[in-house]
């Protein structure tokens, strides 16, 4: 058993000191009656989109007053707009980064004078001391928990309802809230345990970390020159994605099990991240041949596969589910030249469209949806649904999309 770091932190000793501004169960899942309630009829998907709207008058393509000019924030469910939050407020900002659809709920984070303010629906929920980004977010029906980084540069809080359990200075979290694949960011869960990984990033290797069983855990990799590129549990399993020193790789290594998924020539690794699908464990990364110019993104599974895109673009927002992926080509001038999924469905040439964030594509129950914001003359952008581009008229952004 590896030794416990640090302090340990109990997270139920601080629930009794802790509570949210506005808690009416807001953390839970609502059914399409929104009745929240987790009985009754299962609960049936929706796709929710969100959008920045700037006044007609603005250029927001050159953006040349970042944050001085009023805009509205939008979320659509199934189409229809259900809220709207505008800059005057001051509790929203339009970085496609800093809002997000979570629960049927339209998740906002600013940052006002020297706190950082957490609302919900345009309804302040959270609100502490410190300027953070938060980077990974997990909501109960009375319990918020938050992981970000302090702009100053001051390493990674992790809070309960605001309060902070653990501040680590030298070391910042892996994965963000912008991966459509992680849907709570850099905290996940695993059965009952809340968990986050953690980097410290030296000239020669990384220090990780993990929170985990409410204590902190050194993480070393296996015996062995490696290198550690990705660190999560799965199922109950300590799993990380290792190269050598070389840079080569990946390897798997499962509870101290190490396998190789190398395939071909001698190739360097970077952006590498775990993830899981029905019980499989999966590597999502790129790699770049020695006598390669170009990086491949790639998914390597268990058994040593190494799945790749077709050409005609970088592969952006990569997705798995049930064994089936899915990306978004970006081609020459940050366009989007196709989109992947079974096949390479290509766009027009005339389409001057645009993916915004990689939360912006959604894939799910087997359907590959993407919001596409236009730049092209007219105020029109799209859902790419399966081949169906679907109009969405806005002056603006579309800044996310999710279905849940």
């Amino acid at each position: 058993m590896r030794a416990k770091f640090c302090i340990i932190y109990v997270l139920t000793a601080f629930a009794a000191s802790c509570t949210l501004l506005n808690s009416d169960g807001g953390g839970t899942k609502k059914g399409r009656s929104g009745t929240g309630s987790d009985e009754g009829p299962i609960h049936q998907k929706a796709v929710y989109l969100t959008g920045v709207e700037f006044p007609e008058s603005y250029d927001w393509k050159q953006d040349s007053a970042y944050e001085d000019v009023g805009f509205k924030l939008r979320q659509f469910i199934d189409g229809k707009q259900v809220h709207e939050v505008s800059s005057l407020t001051g509790l929203v900002s339009s970085d496609p980064d800093q809002h997000w659809s979570i629960g049927g709920h339209l998740w906002t984070e600013s940052m006002i004078e020297d706190e950082t303010v957490i609302c919900r629906d345009g309804k302040e929920m959270l609100r502490y001391p410190g300027r953070e980004i938060l980077k990974g977010i997990l909501i109960r029906p009375d319990t918020i928990f938050t992981l970000g980084v302090r702009q100053s540069g001051d390493g990674l809080v992790f809070r309960m309802n605001g309060k902070e359990l653990i501040h680590d200075g030298l070391r910042l979290p892996a994965g963000d809230l912008c991966d459509p694949s992680s849907p709570n960011g850099a905290i996940y869960e695993d059965g009952d345990d809340i968990c986050y990984s953690s980097f410290r990033i030296s000239d020669a290797y990384r220090e990780w970390m993990e929170f985990r069983d409410s204590s902190l855990w050194r993480l070393s990799p296996p015996p062995g020159e490696y290198r550690i590129l990705d660190a999560r549990k799965i199922d109950g399993h300590l799993c990380f994605v290792l190269s050598d020193f070389k840079g080569d790789g990946p390897y798997l290594a499962v509870d101290g099990k190490i396998r190789s998924l190398k395939s071909g020539a001698p190739a360097v690794l970077r952006n590498c991240h775990l993830a899981s699908d029905q019980g499989r464990i999966f590597i999502r990364g790129e790699k770049r041949f020695a006598i390669a110019e170009e990086w491949t993104t790639a998914i390597w599974t268990e058994a040593g596969e190494m799945l790749t895109m077709g050409t005609g673009g970088s592969p952006y927002g990569l997705q798995i589910e049930n064994g089936d992926f899915a990306a978004v080509l970006i081609g020459k001038g940050n366009r989007v030249s196709g989109i992947f999924h079974k096949v390479l469905h290509t766009l027009p040439d005339t389409l001057d469209v645009r993916m915004l964030s990689p939360a912006c594509a959604s894939l799910s129950e087997g359907r590959f949806r993407v919001a596409l914001t236009s730049y092209g003359g007219k105020d029109i952008s799209y859902v790419w649904n399966e081949g169906v581009l679907e109009p969405i008229r806005i002056h603006g952004f579309l800044s996310s999309l999710k279905v849940e």
